[in-house]
């Protein structure tokens, strides 16, 4: 049976729908600008912008494996390049000159949390994308803290694992 065009991103579209407690993720972040404050959190879900005492693990071990095809070695090594590359990419971020700018860095962030399983990290980064250049310049301010936090927290974690 032939599929329309578009037919595999509404698949993965519903797939983050149920993933994320039928909320889609458009909907979890319209009030950017309060990410940061926000204490609610998805239902049955932590809170994208939650702390890291939170969670067990900043990263989805699952999807890292079926990405690497559980090759070990592998997993190690891309997730030392993101960590390797995540702070300054974020520098770069913080330091957007131009809306453009702003979008490539958060985007690039987005795509590199999300290919290692640090949802986390890609939540916020998508949160940070999604904001308005002409936003004041604290909320652009919060959405670098939050990224601040949420990279570090993955960056130790990948630490801690590639020690051992």
């Amino acid at each position: 049976m032939a599929q329309g065009p578009g037919s595999s991103a509404l698949r993965r579209q519903q797939d983050d729908i149920r993933r994320h407690g039928g909320t889609p993720l458009a909907e979890r972040y319209r009030h950017c600008d309060t990410f940061v404050a926000r204490a609610a959190s998805v239902p049955g879900k932590i809170n994208p912008v939650s702390t890291s005492s939170q969670r067990t693990s900043p990263i989805d071990h699952a999807h890292l494996a079926r990405y690497t095809l559980g090759n070990t070695a592998l997993e190690h090594e891309v997730l030392g390049l993101f960590r390797e590359q995540a702070t300054p990419l974020l520098a770069k971020l913080a330091g957007a000159q131009t809306p453009s700018d702003w979008k490539h860095y958060a985007h690039t962030l987005k795509g590199s949390a999300r290919a290692v399983g640090a949802w986390q990290v890609g939540y916020a980064a998508e949160a940070a994308e999604r904001l308005s250049w002409n936003v004041d310049p604290g909320t652009r301010l919060a959405a670098i803290a939050a990224l601040r936090i949420e990279i570090d927290s993955v960056s130790r974690y990948i630490g801690t694992l590639l020690a051992a």
